[in-house]
């Protein structure tokens, strides 16, 4: 079996029967699994009887229930424990892949029979009031040899469910979510120490990922990072990665987090998240931009003209937002 797809259900909207349709709607029905993990007590009875329904009428689907919420981190656990596929992919709640999905991953990792793909990360689209595609600065369909390139740490989109994770590695190294913390970016970093192999897929879009406001606090993402930091410090890779960890790390609080809180337009949160980006980047900014190889030589424009000037962006924005 070539993937398990481990969807998460923490309430009973609709969201999830769409995201389940389009993993049933697959062009290739017989080369994966679907563990769909019920992340709530079980009182609605409606919801139920379709996902009882769901599990009696597919044979690759996995159902099960946690009988109350322990949340996102414990459940993933869960699909990693009983999956069966060579891969696993997490997938969000309301979120839809493309009926050719699986065929598409399956014929990269045919084009490479003679590697094994660790890591796979596709492109996507955000889908909220306008439809934005994903863009990444990574060589297309390069294999990248993980042990002398170490372009992906540094240019990764990291999210999580833009990507495919080899199982064995998984499981291998014993690799698990921390429970209690909705979006840990921490296990792709721990995931990307232990393999050998990274492919970015560049085609059309793979999936639809709804573009919404966060459901836990805002500072888990850049929270993550003195642990991700912690985490190559201890394995003794930090001094030999810095430059790219510092670069993904600056990449993330400077333009994606600020931009997906700025989403929210709540002006007091966007105020706090600008005020703590400066008290990280400020005093470290001349530093990271004469001396960071990866920013010296990145092709990421938008990026490099904000790490650049976002202290006149800082102070624009108090100036208009008093």
């Amino acid at each position: 079996m070539l993937i398990s797809f481990v969807l998460v259900v923490p309430n009973a909207n609709e969201e999830f029967r769409n995201t389940v349709e389009s993993v049933l709607k697959q062009n290739n029905k017989s080369n994966y699994e679907l563990i769909v993990v019920l992340d709530r007590s079980i009182d609605d009875l409606e919801a139920n009887d379709y996902f009882y329904s769901l599990f009696k009428k597919n044979k690759n689907v996995k159902l099960v229930f946690n009988n109350d919420r322990h949340g996102s981190s414990y459940s993933w656990n869960v699909g990693i424990d009983i999956c069966s596929g060579d891969y696993i992919k997490f997938i969000s709640q309301g979120d839809t892949l493309e009926s050719d999905f699986l065929d598409r991953v399956l014929g990269a990792i045919n084009s490479h029979k003679d590697i094994s793909l660790d890591i796979i990360e596709y492109n996507f689209s955000f889908k909220g009031d306008q439809i934005i595609a994903s863009k990444s600065y990574l060589e297309p369909n390069k294999v990248y040899n993980l042990k002398e390139d170490y372009e992906p740490l540094a240019l990764t989109n990291n999210l999580l469910f833009n990507k495919l994770f080899k199982t064995d590695v998984i499981k291998k190294y014993n690799v698990r979510f921390r429970n209690q913390v909705r979006f840990d970016m921490l296990f792709f970093y721990i995931i990307y120490s232990q393999s050998k192999n990274y492919i970015y897929l560049n085609s059309k879009s793979f999936e639809n990922i709804i573009l919404r406001q966060v459901q836990y606090s805002n500072f888990d993402i850049v929270n993550q990072w003195t642990h991700i930091f912690n985490y190559y410090r201890r394995i003794k890779k930090y001094n030999d990665l810095h430059d790219q960890l510092k670069y993904s790390y600056y990449k993330t609080i400077l333009h994606i987090w600020i931009w997906t809180i700025a989403k929210t337009d709540n002006k007091v949160l966007i105020r706090k998240a600008l005020e703590f980006v400066n008290r990280k980047y400020e005093p470290k900014k001349d530093l990271f931009v004469k001396n960071n190889i990866v920013f010296k030589e990145t092709k990421d424009l938008t990026f490099k003209e904000l790490a650049e000037n976002f202290s006149e962006y800082y102070r624009d924005y108090l100036k208009t937002n008093k």
